[in-house]
């Protein structure tokens, strides 16, 4: 038994080592989009940002698109975290889903600029929007609530979550390129929640 967790070891030291590697050149290339812009970003200076070779980049993002989505998947690890959580689960559908728009809300006015340099008017939003978590989500949520009485039992949970992530990358779009206040994102995807609950109310 011994051995075996000794011959483990070396192996799970390695894979820590290319996690925080790729953490590592994620950060560096993130930072880079914001500060100049993601067309014009290469791998040399990704790999001068991050201390690494070009290759070593290359390993862990082929393309640029990559690095999108290696983005976008720290982003949901966010939601999954907060599905799993006791507390969150014991919430209303309500609150659970006005917290995932909080969520999401926050990340996107923390990364502001970042967000606009990568995503706004580009064709990379489109592939984004693509992504389905983010509507796994939001089905989960609502799934426990027609579980609970809380949502119409003729409710199709992936339909209506489609819809409400549809309405969120919708507004996030129209949210970047429109000058707006802080908390406005979050106060326009709640009107939007509310008009959404409204109609699958049981």
């Amino acid at each position: 038994m011994d051995g075996d967790e000794t011959a483990g070891a070396p192996s799970g030291r390695r894979e820590l080592r290319k996690l925080r590697t790729r953490d590592k050149i994620l950060d560096a290339a993130l930072q880079l989009f914001a500060e100049q812009d993601f067309e014009s970003t290469t791998f040399d200076q990704i790999a001068a940002r991050a201390g690494v070779s070009r290759q070593t980049v290359f390993n862990h993002f082929a393309k640029k698109s990559d690095f999108v989505d290696g983005w976008g998947q720290r982003r949901r690890s966010r939601l999954r975290h907060m599905l799993d959580e006791a507390e969150f689960r014991n919430q209303s559908v309500a609150d659970q889903l006005a917290g995932y728009l909080d969520v999401l809300a926050e990340f996107n006015e923390r990364e502001l600029l970042l967000t606009q340099r990568v995503l706004a008017g580009s064709s990379r939003f489109v592939s984004v929007m693509d992504d389905s978590p983010i509507a796994d989500a939001f089905a989960a949520s609502i799934r426990l609530g027609r579980q609970r009485g809380e949502i119409d039992p003729a409710t199709e949970p992936e339909l209506a979550a489609a819809v409400l992530a549809d309405c969120y990358f919708g507004t996030l779009n129209h949210w970047l390129n429109s000058p707006q206040p802080a908390g406005a994102l979050a106060r326009q995807l709640h009107r939007k929640l509310s008009v959404l609950l409204a109609g699958l109310a049981p």
